[in-house]
């Protein structure tokens, strides 16, 4: 780790990693999200790398965001750091630290999403695909990176989901990214500009900017269709009508 040039986190976008809103398209009408989800008339099912990304695990999220809260604030390099030491609670720390082999393997997994995320910024469909989970900087960094399971966040779980981040610099600064819950719990629901990026990053990747383009509008006027199907990727649509 210490002998690879300086290198920032973050990914491309610097400080701000997930601009929300573009002003390149109209945002849905209110209460949209309400009536789609009321007229989606299917289970989540086949839903590949993408799916689940939109579901991460919420047992890691709040570790991702405690680490890249860090790196941001303190302007850190892949090669300032000498020790990372996730505080979080024991469900959290009892998911995978293997390098993954498959995209499950990478999404079920505390250590391997934290350092992908440090290296680009983000976590999508690219993220935990080949041959981004073979990388071997991830790999390295997911090694490096320790968890203890903390008894204050042992105490609240399962109603509050807590971690700590601490980072160790190699010039001696221990930094803290304090108690962090997972982002839009209930009593932080998201925007539709910041829903419509995160859709956006996740789909755009896989099934490509037109497709992504298509779902989105059609999520948008879901009381409209005659088939909630249209809904979806039209590759996992056929899977789900079969």
């Amino acid at each position: 780790m210490h002998g690879q040039g300086r290198r920032r986190l973050g990914g491309p976008y610097g400080h701000d990693v997930h601009p929300a809103g573009t002003g390149r398209v109209h945002l849905p009408p209110a209460g949209f999200r309400r009536r789609a989800g009321r007229r989606a008339g299917k289970p989540l099912a086949h839903g590949g790398p993408v799916l689940q990304a939109l579901l991460l695990l919420p047992l890691a999220q709040a570790s991702i965001a405690g680490a890249l809260k860090i790196v941001r604030e303190n302007h850190l390099a892949v090669s300032d750091i000498r020790r990372l030491v996730i505080h979080t609670f024991s469900k959290a720390a009892s998911l995978s630290r293997e390098h993954p082999t498959h995209t499950d393997a990478a999404q079920y997994n505390i250590t391997y999403p934290i350092a992908v995320a440090l290296l680009d910024g983000q976590i999508s469909g690219a993220q935990v695909l080949p041959p981004r989970i073979f990388d071997k900087d991830v790999l390295e960094l997911a090694d490096m990176i320790e968890v203890v399971v903390e008894e204050r966040f042992e105490e609240r779980f399962p109603a509050r989901t807590f971690s700590e981040v601490c980072i160790t610099t190699t010039d001696g600064r221990e930094l803290r990214s304090g108690e962090l819950e997972p982002q839009w719990e209930p009593a932080d629901s998201p925007s539709d500009e910041e829903l419509l990026d995160k859709f956006t990053r996740l789909t755009a990747p896989v099934f490509g900017e037109q497709e992504c383009a298509r779902m989105r509008e059609a999520i948008w006027h879901a009381e409209d269709l005659d088939n909630t199907l249209d809904i979806w990727p039209r590759t996992l649509a056929r899977h789900i009508e079969e």
